[in-house]
């Protein structure tokens, strides 16, 4: 696996196969798809301020580098020269360049051009080769899920629910609003952790017809305000600012409104956080 990445960046290879291109760039994804995620999960669990996301820019721009490279080698193969990838390239940003060079990396290479012959002596990957990147393309797919869950979801598995007995909703009617809250908190708030959820009658008929106006909400529609308690898990950092502090506590109000038909309940909007 290792020489045949070596043979492939070979100043001396002018052209390389379309097997050797695309076991190259399958070998070369799952490298720096490991670098990006652990980079990643590197930055969001121990901070590391605004270093790592230029890091993460350095690593994927290397890639690129890395990806052209060994496109021009398979042009080179086919006989084409470095101006037509470039206008391929520069054709990327519709779409249609990306087919144009998938097209050319997919055919038979030719027999002698002025790039010299083609390979004979094709660098196979061996049983244990394969092996091992099936092994890490395993890891790389669970790993993702994991990603996913921990930092682009919000967490609320654990969340307390404190429901108190309501004149106007059912049991069943509440631990409806309440589901409702949860989803969209699940899908919104990333790296959050609900503690937990409460609804509290009196904060309903706190509602102004003016705020519910503003939220949207129709005139025959139903209102619930649960509260909700939160925690920030992880830093969230960008290049230019710095938003959320892990540890931060995050409550709210969230206000949820349903049709008196359907009786499907969705989030409109918060009454308040910090």
């Amino acid at each position: 696996m290792i020489k045949l990445i070596w043979h492939c960046f070979d100043r001396k290879v002018k052209r390389i196969s379309r097997y050797h291109y695309w076991m190259s760039v399958l070998i070369l994804f799952l490298m720096f798809y490991a670098l990006d995620i652990g980079s990643f999960c590197l930055w969001k669990m121990y901070g590391m301020g605004k270093f790592l996301p230029i890091l993460l820019c350095l690593i994927n721009f290397f890639h690129v580098i890395c990806l052209f490279v060994l496109t021009l080698k398979r042009f080179h193969d086919v006989g084409y020269t470095i101006w037509r990838l470039i206008i391929y390239t520069m054709l990327s940003i519709v779409i249609v360049g990306i087919l144009l060079v998938l097209i050319v990396t997919i055919r038979k290479s030719e027999q002698v051009n002025k790039w010299g012959e083609p390979e004979k002596n094709v660098h196979r990957i061996s049983t244990r080769g394969k092996a091992v990147i099936c092994v890490i393309a395993v890891f790389l797919v669970f790993g993702t899920i994991f990603f996913y869950l921990e930092f682009f979801t919000g967490h609320v598995r654990n969340a307390e629910i404190h429901l108190n007995e309501s004149e106007k909703y059912s049991q069943e009617e509440l631990s409806g609003a309440v589901s409702a809250l949860k989803k969209e908190y699940f899908l919104k708030m990333w790296g959050g952790e609900l503690q937990s959820i409460a609804y509290r009658e009196w904060i309903d008929y706190g509602l102004t017809e003016e705020t519910k106006e503003e939220m949207g909400i129709g005139e025959e529609e139903e209102v619930i305000v649960l509260e909700a308690k939160s925690i920030v898990n992880y830093d969230s950092i960008s290049l230019f600012s710095d938003t959320l502090v892990k540890g931060a506590k995050d409550d709210a109000e969230w206000v949820l409104a349903r049709n008196k038909n359907n009786g499907k309940w969705r989030v409109v909007g918060t009454l308040g956080g910090g």
